[in-house]
């Protein structure tokens, strides 16, 4: 189990730490830096997907070179603005055999997402994945 902190500052100022002890800037008054929190909660969906897809076609031998998540999620329009989807778009550039990255895709998240698993039972969340080729 890990431990992560939030620690306030001042006015609407906040900085976390992982639990590699690693800070993250969740929230910052003045938007010169810092994340909103609800943009954190779908770039974690697609980062912990794309970790282990990374990790499942680097042990096939598939020569990536590049790697982008294009995210789009929608929110309910009144408070508490709960997710109501999530859909994420790869697009993969490399030497990769698009059969072999649509089958660590969904390896990724149906069985290894800890994250995409936490949010299953109340957020529709779509995965795709392209060749950067395919994109252009």
């Amino acid at each position: 189990m890990g431990t992560t902190k939030l620690t306030w500052h001042d006015g609407q100022r906040y900085t976390g730490t992982d639990s590699w002890g690693n800070a993250v800037v969740p929230i910052d008054s003045d938007r010169s830096h810092g994340s909103k929190p609800s943009d954190l909660l779908p770039i974690s969906v697609a980062a912990c997907a794309a970790y282990t897809m990374v990790e499942i076609l680097r042990k096939q031998r598939q020569m990536i070179t590049a790697l982008e998540a294009s995210i789009t999620s929608k929110q309910q329009d009144e408070a508490p603005w709960a997710f109501e989807t999530i859909d994420v778009v790869f697009t993969i550039g490399g030497d990769v055999a698009i059969d072999k990255a649509r089958k660590a895709l969904e390896l990724s998240h149906e069985k290894y997402c800890s994250v995409a698993a936490s949010l299953r039972a109340s957020v529709a969340m779509t995965f795709t994945i392209e060749l950067a080729d395919a994109a252009t």
